[in-house]
């Protein structure tokens, strides 16, 4: 998994989650903490290492998205990467676990959302 993989990631997540803040006019930031919250035990005793230095992963994953849900209102994904250009620059040294623990965290957040929408319909 290389970074490559995160903006792959990225450019998914900002088709699913444009599209359903377009539509919904949802609070997405809102609405992934909620998920996040109901799936806890993802960031429990997981740690992000920047410049060889240990960082709480809710901390970091709670910064990204606040960066991201102002991303994902750009008109498209190369504006949305230019909004949290500073916050991709960070991860250029950044470790392949911590890659996979914000490709998991985006996965996470589109199937639950999806989840929630299905049982709402039913």
């Amino acid at each position: 998994m290389s970074n490559n993989d995160l903006i792959d990631a990225l450019k998914k997540s900002f088709e699913y989650w444009s599209g359903v803040d377009e539509e919904s006019l949802i609070n997405c930031l809102l609405v992934w903490k909620k998920i996040l919250k109901d799936n806890s035990d993802l960031l429990k005793n997981q740690t992000i290492l920047i410049n060889n230095s240990k960082q709480n992963a809710e901390i970091q994953i709670q910064a990204f998205l606040e960066s991201w849900s102002h991303a994902i209102e750009e008109p498209n994904f190369e504006a949305a990467k230019k909004t949290i250009q500073n916050w991709i620059g960070s991860l250029e040294n950044t470790t392949v676990e911590n890659i996979k623990v914000y490709t998991k965290v985006l996965e996470i957040l589109e199937k639950s959302w999806e989840n929630t929408q299905s049982k709402n319909i039913e």
